[in-house]
């Protein structure tokens, strides 16, 4: 009984770390695919010499940047500091904080309101 017990115990730990790993790796991937986003949208803001928008839809775990649609990961949630930003020709903008989740995993991913630099981090 001991034995099936530690056995039982033992799977269900390596079930578990195999799984949080999963969520790790799929939070840094999304945050690396919205990264690119926000930097591409901000180089045609450059480039254009109009401004983009960015909308963030925290119910349907999805953005829309200039008019393209970006959606999430199965059971990747998001919050966001506001819905909207306007990404000006400049490269300015209001800024935006955005946390990714996932399980029990965490990921930050900010748009400096002043450089348009995009950081992705826990």
């Amino acid at each position: 009984m001991l034995v099936a017990l530690a056995v039982f115990l033992l799977v269900g730990t390596v079930g578990i770390a195999l799984f949080s790993g999963g969520d790790r790796a799929r939070l840094k991937s999304e945050g690396a695919d919205l990264a690119l986003a926000l930097q591409t949208a901000r180089l045609i803001a450059l480039e254009s010499g109009r401004h983009v928008e960015i909308f963030v839809d925290e119910d349907a775990r999805r953005f829309t940047i200039n008019g393209d649609t970006y959606q999430l990961g199965r059971r990747v949630a998001v919050s966001a500091d506001r819905s909207n930003v306007i990404l000006q020709p400049s490269g300015t903008s209001e800024g935006l904080r955005l946390e990714l989740s996932k399980g029990s995993e965490r990921l930050l991913v900010e748009l400096d309101w002043l450089t348009g630099r995009v950081r992705v981090g826990s």
